[in-house]
């Protein structure tokens, strides 16, 4: 399960295993168990990349506000 204190890495790592356990033959409680689990961590991982983004915008603005180069 996804858990907030979990580093990104971690959670992707996690998340590749409910993939490969989806790959295989289980049974279908088991599945949809694993499929809820992979869109939690799916989720927490774009909140994440998000807030990255948010941050890394901050310090390097968007290419159409910079002036172009004439060199």
């Amino acid at each position: 399960m996804a858990k907030t204190t979990q580093s990104f890495e971690s959670r992707l790592l996690e998340l590749d295993e409910v993939i490969k356990q989806l790959e295989q033959e289980i049974p279908l409680e088991q599945a949809l168990e694993q499929f809820q689990n992979g869109m939690k961590l799916i989720q927490s991982c774009q909140l994440t990349l998000k807030a990255a983004e948010q941050k890394i915008s901050q310090f390097n603005p968007p290419t159409e506000q910079l002036e172009p180069d004439h060199t």
